[in-house]
């Protein structure tokens, strides 16, 4: 019976070390960016850069989104995944009147898209 504890705690201390490295206490807080990379394209469409900042650490994850003009979501799926293994820079062509959105909490998502013309 001793040995079954023993071998159960074994198994739960490695799982929860890695729970604790993938958000350590005191990390700072990442917020994505969005800011728009160059002119109008023949189509009307720009290039929009998400990235996360090189200060973030490498293990923190980030949800992104864009939202079309008309209401629609990009990627399908709702959300990018940032960090973490995941890409820490996208690069997306969208229309005018769209939106870039992180999440910096459930259900929370905030506009992070800078240097758009006012007529955005």
């Amino acid at each position: 019976m001793v040995l079954l504890l023993i071998g159960a705690a074994l198994l739960v201390l490695p799982v929860a070390a890695a729970e604790l490295a993938l958000k350590p206490e005191g990390a700072p807080s990442c917020a994505a960016t969005a800011r728009l990379t160059g002119p109008r394209s023949t189509l009307g469409q720009y290039q929009v850069r998400i990235e996360l900042p090189p200060t973030c650490p490498l293990n923190e994850l980030r949800y992104t989104r864009i939202i079309t003009r008309n209401g629609g979501r990009i990627p399908p799926i709702g959300y990018f995944r940032m960090g973490a293994g995941f890409p820490r820079r996208i690069d997306w062509w969208i229309f005018p009147g769209a939106q870039v959105q992180d999440r910096p909490a459930p259900n929370q998502w905030v506009n992070v898209l800078t240097g758009v013309p006012t007529w955005w």
